[in-house]
């Protein structure tokens, strides 16, 4: 237990990773589960359904969404949350803080 306590709160960045993982964990289990049709078959049926003379239509009928998609999008998001809340209570508005990833941390990696 001694080395529990060592450990400390648990930080709102802490939160933040956790949470995001959490969903990613979600997004995956739910892309293509075999009890439902799933959020990855959903997006690609009406994708490759589309008008290809609209610009947003960019699919063909070959391309689906595997495992890395959400992954990518939980890292996107995590270059624009904050890692430190802060900024939200300050009375003289909201200043520029950290995210909870930098590039330079990915690069290090």
């Amino acid at each position: 237990t001694e080395k529990y306590a060592e450990l400390g709160q648990f930080s709102f960045h802490e939160f933040v990773v956790s949470g995001l993982f959490s969903i990613l964990v979600c997004l995956w289990f739910f892309r293509n589960p075999d009890f439902m049709t799933g959020w990855g078959p959903a997006i690609t049926e009406n994708l490759n359904n589309c008008n290809h003379e609209n610009s947003w239509c960019f699919l063909n009928k070959s391309n689906t969404v595997h495992d890395a998609t959400p992954a990518l999008l939980i890292v996107l998001i995590m270059f624009f949350i904050p890692a430190n809340p802060a900024f939200w209570h300050n009375p003289n508005g909201p200043e520029a803080g950290e995210p909870v990833i930098t590039w330079q941390i990915v690069e290090k990696k």
